[in-house]
């Protein structure tokens, strides 16, 4: 059976919650950069992920 990819959310060090986007190959492809106070903030952070940008753009920046 594949494995599926998932969000996963868990307690720091700080007891800060923070959460993770794993693929099914098991790699970390995104993370929440911070942490959150509350486990419910850290859910929050989650849907606006899956929400935020659908129709995103790939843009090329050239910062050189």
């Amino acid at each position: 059976m594949p494995r599926e990819s998932r969000f996963e959310l868990y307690q720091d060090k700080a007891d800060e919650w923070r959460w993770r986007l794993v693929v099914a190959n098991g790699n970390i492809i995104a993370d929440s950069g911070e942490g959150y106070t509350s486990k419910q903030g850290a859910k929050r952070g989650i849907e606006s992920v899956k929400s935020s940008a659908p129709e995103a753009k790939v843009v090329t920046r050239d910062d050189g």
